[in-house]
């Protein structure tokens, strides 16, 4: 536990800022899991009513994603390179996935993709490529 402490109040490794690292892999991905539990879960009992086959894949999709977050937050903060390249394909499905549930037309959800990877994708490619030394 005094590693991920001492990696979050240092803010630098190997001569690059790793603020914003440390606060993806501390901050950000367990509040992610902890969204994905408080919403993933009881929508999928919510919509019950509706089709049960909704449920399922309500469900299916939720535990998808605490369980790929908790592998990304172990290779993340592990810096091993497979959970870099993890990062990689988690970054894809957060803009291409994510915005499906909220697109009443295609102009709608292009248009969200669009702005989700201008607004999220770009920098942290940007900010995760120039990070690849410190993972191995």
């Amino acid at each position: 536990m005094a590693v991920w402490l001492d990696r979050l109040a240092s803010g630098k490794e190997a001569g690059v800022s790793t603020v914003w690292l440390n606060f993806y892999v501390y901050v950000r991905i367990p509040l992610g899991i902890l969204l994905s539990l408080i919403q993933g879960i009881p929508a999928g009992f919510l919509a019950y009513p509706l089709q049960p086959s909704v449920v399922v894949f309500t469900l299916a999709f939720a535990v998808f994603d605490i369980c790929l977050a908790i592998f990304l937050l172990i290779g993340l903060h592990r810096r091993r390179l497979w959970g870099w390249k993890l990062n990689w394909f988690v970054l894809v499905l957060e803009v291409f996935v994510r915005p499906i549930g909220k697109m009443d037309d295609a102009v709608v959800y292009f248009t969200i993709v669009t702005g989700l990877a201008l607004v999220w994708f770009l920098p942290n490619a940007i900010y995760f490529k120039k990070r690849r030394h410190l993972f191995s």
